[in-house]
């Protein structure tokens, strides 16, 4: 790859400017939700990590602090703010301390497992599938899986040009 194409480019050279737009309204939709994701799941994980900090119970923060999730919201907003302004080329070093933080915690986590495994053994407490548990936590699956499929797409620009 020598040189950088935008997707709406691509679109005008292979349909014509019909499928630009439709892929354009396509990312503003995808965008939207993108960022409704990020700002909800990192406030959230903010004050709960605050709390489990403080209280060691994730709910314990925002029983007594009942307006800490909006505070969080703005909190991570102004983060969110402050590393996105200028080209997005100029965040490589954000993307690139993300990328080892991601692969730092996976690692963490199967190291966790592994430990836990060696530790207990594998033992079965609650049954594999338990709905009435795990069905609360579903909108942080999907909101990973988007967040995965975000990050996938950010190693390109990391990586920026491809040399033989």
């Amino acid at each position: 790859m020598r040189q950088k194409l935008e997707l709406g480019t691509i679109a005008d050279r292979v349909a014509g400017p019909w499928l630009k737009y439709t892929i354009m309204v396509i990312l503003i939709f995808y965008m939207y939700g993108a960022m409704c994701l990020k700002y909800v799941a990192g406030a959230e994980s903010l004050y709960q990590g605050i709390s489990f900090i403080l209280y060691k119970d994730i709910k314990q923060l925002e029983e007594e602090v009942p307006w800490i999730y909006y505070a969080s919201i703005g909190v991570f907003g102004t983060l969110c703010l402050a590393f996105s302004f200028g080209d997005i080329e100029n965040s490589k070093g954000l993307q690139i301390f993300s990328a080892i933080a991601r692969v730092v915690t996976l690692g963490l986590m199967y190291y966790g497992t592994l430990f836990y495994i060696k530790t207990d053994g594998v033992q079965r407490h609650e049954p594999v599938w338990d709905w009435s548990t795990q069905s609360e936590h579903l909108a942080t699956v999907f909101g990973s899986t988007v967040f995965v499929f975000i990050y996938h797409h950010s190693i390109p620009g990391i990586m920026y040009p491809i040399r033989p």
